[in-house]
């Protein structure tokens, strides 16, 4: 609470005002009521699926929901006068193809943030002080990278950093799952994770808040945010359903080193499907020289 009263001061007197206003809206109250419900019993369903067995009702249910509950919610929005979720943004290949590439990053990431400290603490038996303080490797390289990144966007374009980011962080992936590496060797493939992904998520995002019209970043920005939380609960909810059901939560080390193998690979093959997805895009112009300037660097560095 303190922290978050803090930024929300520091924000009010720091951040300028947007000078691309949009005209005021009435809140789309009805395209939450079913998105919402939709996203819960997606996350749902992959949650409980192993524990109460796929086939059973209630998760076949629960996946017939989410799909019925995403269709309405798209139907509604491309008929509402004022969407929550503007459709017509994805008309844009650019803007498309940047936020299915994010969404996959921030799984990976998110994902990552996940099973490391279970695999520390289950499979090679640290206590929870020293596995956190190694899982420090990767959001402290994050931080490091990305704004350098956003910055390098400018002279070196987006993609070659966006697609080199993901080709680092599924190498790291890989090497960590099938080597299981020393805790040296462990935290410098851990930092090149997280270098990875903050040379792709900085570069991306100015991506594709600059693929939109400046009367549209306020959506787009939300969009953006909103990629972000869906990454995040399916690379939870994803890594947590991998690493239980290749025997992670059976308690043995050996299990546990098992597990964690079959996860960080899964999660590398999702970095690579989202380096196939962003190299797919079209051509970005330089940073510099479209609306997302300065976007690399501020919006994308925040875990």
């Amino acid at each position: 609470m303190p922290l978050g009263a803090f930024g929300a001061a520091a924000a009010l007197a720091l951040v300028p005002r947007s000078q691309n206003l949009a005209q005021k809206e009435a809140f789309d109250v009805a395209g939450l009521a079913l998105f919402f419900p939709a996203v819960v019993a997606l996350l749902s369903a992959i949650s409980f699926g192993a524990t109460l067995r796929w086939s059973s009702p209630l998760i076949v249910g629960l996946f017939v929901a989410a799909l019925g509950g995403t269709a309405l919610f798209v139907r509604h929005e491309r008929a509402a006068r004022h969407p929550m979720f503007d459709t017509g943004l994805f008309g844009h290949r650019r803007f498309s193809t940047g936020i299915v590439s994010a969404v996959g990053s921030y799984v990976v990431m998110f994902g990552v943030l996940l099973l490391v400290p279970f695999y520390l603490t289950r499979g090679l038996g640290f206590g929870s002080a020293r596995a956190g303080l190694e899982l420090m490797a990767l959001p402290l390289m994050f931080g490091v990278v990305a704004p350098l990144a956003g910055r390098m966007a400018d002279r070196l374009g987006a993609r070659l950093l966006m697609l080199s980011g993901l080709a680092s962080v599924a190498s790291g992936l890989v090497a960590l799952g099938a080597l299981r590496p020393g805790t040296t060797a462990f935290l410098l493939l851990l930092g090149l994770v997280g270098a990875g992904l903050g040379l792709f998520t900085a570069p991306n995002n100015a991506t594709v808040m600059g693929s939109v019209r400046a009367g549209q970043t306020g959506m787009a920005s939300g969009v953006l945010n909103m990629s972000r939380g869906i990454g995040t609960a399916l690379g939870l909810s994803l890594t947590g359903l991998l690493f239980s059901v290749s025997g992670g939560a059976s308690g043995s080390p050996g299990r546990a080193d098992h597990a964690f193998t079959i996860t960080a690979l899964v999660l590398a093959a999702i970095a690579v499907g989202a380096g196939i997805v962003a190299a797919a895009g079209p051509v970005a112009p330089s940073a510099g020289r479209h609306p997302g300037r300065g976007q690399a660097g501020s919006i994308g560095i925040s875990l």
